[in-house]
């Protein structure tokens, strides 16, 4: 985690590599409520939704920004016997006496989405609902973990600014657009390897919003994901593929990407000379021509190939090493196990150590 600036008004920033074990320390553990700010896109509400899924808890998404303070509270009725009113048990919400939800059962994690749209007269519901965990007489089950999230308030989306009250009864963080994690999120869903050398040469075009400025299409982790979709559709017209890659990231992005595939092809037509003579196979001459073939081998290192692509890659400046492995380990853990990978350990244990 960064340290503290004035940048991010007090708050400390956090990648998706280091927000899963953070949240399970700060909300499973202690049951502390945690707000998660970030630019939009930056992929909060998938990281709450991969977090449920590694804790194997029920996800209970709010999106406040469409509650009423009534739908917190639930629906009122008069008690015909004495006269006082009584407020039914809202059916979305985890409270206790709810027959929709198991407070024996997995952790509940209720998911605050979009708190800073939520309308004043919502916020002050949340008060109660985040700091004493009820609202009125309806109290939280003892298994909910309470996260939410929202956009920053300087980058000009629908947002109220959050009241100091609220603010206080949440451990605040920020998430950051984060190239090693979007990397990881790549070779996970099985996208374009390709695209992760591009983001290593070029890391900050994985987020390109600027609110001083009108863009309508710009780059965050969620437009280029859609812009990989595009990417891997089948029977698209090559041209009208790319005007579409441009309409989720913006033309600059898309021409800068399609540029380096052109490189990455041709880095990759290198493959059989490295294979049959990894010592003397040419070596790159310019970054992206690197990045374009690390990502390449990152893609295919196995266990049968990997004695040819170390002592090729090993002829490389270390960043590139390091690439590799990250790449190639991200697809097999195994790996780690090979005399390879050891020798690269051993010969860069310091560059590793302060990693």
């Amino acid at each position: 985690m960064s340290t503290v600036t004035s940048a991010n008004f007090g708050m400390d920033t956090i990648t998706m590599r280091e927000l899963p074990t953070y949240l399970y320390y700060v909300t499973y553990t202690r049951r502390r409520p945690v707000m998660l700010w970030g630019v939009m896109g930056v992929g909060k509400s998938a990281a709450v939704i991969q977090f449920a899924s590694w804790i194997k808890g029920v996800l209970v998404d709010i999106r406040l920004g469409q509650y009423e303070s009534i739908d917190l509270r639930g629906l009122p009725d008069v008690n015909k016997e004495n006269g006082t009113t009584t407020w039914y048990v809202p059916a979305t919400l985890p409270f206790k006496g709810n027959p929709l939800f198991d407070e024996k059962g997995p952790p509940i994690i209720l998911f605050l989405d979009e708190i800073n749209a939520a309308t004043r007269g919502v916020a002050g519901v949340a008060y109660q609902l985040i700091r004493d965990r009820r609202v009125g007489e309806h109290e939280l089950m003892d298994n909910v973990i309470v996260i939410a999230a929202g956009n920053r308030e300087s980058d000009r989306g629908v947002t109220e600014r959050q009241p100091a009250p609220l603010s206080n009864r949440f451990n605040h963080v920020e998430v950051v657009p984060d190239v090693a994690s979007f990397r990881d999120y790549v070779i996970d869903k099985s996208y374009p390897v390709e695209v992760t050398g591009f983001l290593s040469w070029m890391s900050d075009m994985l987020c390109t919003f600027d609110p001083a400025k009108n863009d309508k299409a710009f780059a965050t982790p969620r437009s280029i994901e859609e812009a990989l979709l595009d990417q891997m559709a089948q029977g698209v017209p090559e041209e009208l593929r790319w005007r579409s890659i441009a309409g989720w990231v913006g033309t600059g992005w898309a021409t800068a990407y399609r540029g380096y595939l052109d490189v990455y092809q041709t880095m990759k037509a290198m493959m059989p000379a490295i294979m049959a003579d990894p010592d003397r196979a040419p070596l790159p001459e310019k970054p992206d021509q690197s990045y374009a073939i690390v990502s390449s081998i990152g893609g295919q290192l196995d266990k049968s190939n990997a004695n040819v692509f170390w002592r090729y890659v090993k002829r490389m400046p270390v960043e590139f090493a390091i690439l590799t492995w990250q790449l190639a380990l991200k697809r097999d853990g195994d790996l780690d196990q090979t005399p390879e990978f050891i020798e690269y350990g051993r010969l860069h244990r310091e560059v590793l150590q302060g990693r």
